[in-house]
């Protein structure tokens, strides 16, 4: 049978695999909310619950999905080198355990990402 990720209901196929260590999924596509994450068989299939689960977690393994941030404005657009001013950010779907990185590789300044 062949290795999976399980999302909730849904079974994705493994994108790398090292034996006994980790196992790199991609997420398939969902609305905003929470699933119980897994290992699975019978990729491909309408899944079974406990047929094709290798791991029963009970709501151990949780992932969130959510809906995409996007940045509209920062303001000031500027500031000195010496740092210490505050940034203002808005947006849609802000959550509050984001967390800005300004990386200087740029002549002009840092790009937030």
């Amino acid at each position: 049978p062949t290795l999976g990720c399980r999302f909730g209901e849904v079974v994705s196929t493994y994108q790398a695999h090292v034996p006994g260590e980790s196992i790199t999924c991609l997420t398939p596509a969902s609305g905003p909310g929470f699933a119980i994450v897994g290992l699975a068989v019978r990729t491909g299939i309408a899944y079974a619950p406990v047929r094709d689960d290798i791991s029963l977690e009970n709501g151990a393994n949780m992932f969130e999905f959510v809906q995409p941030w996007r940045i509209t404005s920062v303001f000031p657009d500027e500031t000195y080198t010496s740092g210490g001013q505050l940034l203002f950010i808005r947006g849609q779907d802000i959550r509050p355990e984001l967390r800005c990185t300004f990386v200087d590789n740029s002549p002009t300044g840092a790009t937030i990402h």
